[in-house]
C-alpha cells in the first residue's frame, strides 16, 4: 500500500470516528427530563427578560444558571446588605456627631485633609446606596 493510500485510510478512520463521537455527544445531550415550576406572572416575565438579555431561550437560560450557581447565596447576600446598612448608619451617626460639635464651636476649624476624607466617605456612601438600589453604574467600586 502506498503512503497516499495510508493517509486516505487514516482520514477515513478519523472521519468515521468523529461522526461516531458526534453522535454519542448528541445522544448524551438529549433533554429527556422535564421540570415544571410554578411562578407568578411577574416572576415569569422577569425570567423571560433575563433569558432575552442573554440571547437564550428560557430553557437554555435556566440550564446555564443551574450549571453555574452564584458565588454568594441569597441569604449571604441579604445578610451582607443588612450589615452594610448597619455600618452606613454608624458612619452617618459619627458624621452627625462631628457636625454637631463643629456647629457648637467645640472644635477648631477642620483640616482640609479631614474634609477631603469626609467627601470620599460621602461619595462611597452614595455609590453603595445606588448599587444597593439596583443601580447599574458600578464604576465607583
Amino acid at each position: 500500500m502506498s503512503r497516499r493510500d495510508e493517509v486516505r485510510q487514516d482520514k477515513k478512520f478519523t472521519f468515521g470516528h468523529n461522526v461516531q463521537t458526534e453522535r454519542d455527544e448528541i445522544v448524551n445531550d438529549m433533554k429527556t427530563e422535564m421540570l415544571r415550576v410554578r411562578m407568578t406572572p411577574e416572576e415569569k416575565a422577569a425570567l423571560h427578560k433575563q433569558a432575552s438579555l442573554h440571547r437564550k431561550s428560557m430553557s437554555e437560560y435556566i440550564r446555564s444558571v443551574a450549571k453555574c450557581p452564584p458565588d454568594v447565596t441569597r441569604d449571604e447576600f441579604d445578610a451582607s446588605i443588612v450589615r452594610m446598612i448597619y455600618e452606613i448608619n454608624k458612619i452617618g451617626v459619627n458624621i452627625n456627631q462631628i457636625a454637631k460639635k463643629y456647629n457648637e464651636h467645640q472644635y477648631v476649624e477642620p483640616s482640609a485633609d479631614l474634609l477631603d476624607k469626609l467627601d470620599e466617605v460621602y461619595a462611597m456612601m452614595k455609590s453603595t446606596i445606588r448599587i444597593m438600589k439596583g443601580g447599574k453604574d458600578v464604576t465607583d467600586y
